[in-house]
């Protein structure tokens, strides 16, 4: 499972690309975005443990509540839709449609987050979390967030006779 989030500020997500005519206005709106995808599961163990999407996917929503989230996406195949609207009470946008990089199409999906948030941790209370564990996931230090400069000093690191050649 990869996480983005789409702001006005950074508009960039797989969804917002993919499907930019139905989520661009949410954006410049204000609205905070958060898009999971990639979810991928492997069906023998998916039958060996079938808690195991639901596991993965608490933490799009574990991210949704740490990022302030208006609208949690989907973007996945027909048949999956169900579970989404089941789950996570998310509503069909369109049909679906050819995907970059896949070969089946796929829909999106989305959901008011703070509308539906406790209906469905009323149906799934382990979905919630706790403030520390949402920083623990998802905070970074300013200081630790930042590259590190003196990597391109380092003997045989692959850029620094790059870097060296254009300063």
């Amino acid at each position: 499972l990869r996480i983005s989030v789409a702001s006005p500020d950074n508009p960039d997500t797989p969804a917002v690309d993919a499907f930019g005519d139905l989520l661009r206005p949410w954006l410049a709106e204000g609205k905070i975005i958060v898009d999971p995808n990639r979810f991928v599961a492997d069906p023998l163990r998916e039958n060996r443990i079938p808690e195991l999407p639901y596991m993965t996917l608490r933490l799009a929503y574990v991210a949704c509540t740490y990022f302030n989230a208006d609208i949690g996406t989907a973007t996945v195949r027909k048949e999956h839709q169900a579970f989404y609207r089941r789950v996570f009470m998310h509503t069909p946008l369109c049909a679906p449609r050819p995907y970059p990089t896949l070969t089946k199409p796929l829909s999106l999906m989305a959901v008011n987050f703070p509308e539906m948030r406790e209906k469905v941790f009323q149906r799934y209370p382990f979905f919630r979390s706790s403030y520390f564990e949402r920083r623990m996931l998802f905070e970074r230090h300013p200081e630790i967030a930042q590259p590190l400069a003196p990597v391109l000093d380092l003997p045989g690191f692959p850029f620094a006779r790059a870097a060296a050649r254009s300063s």
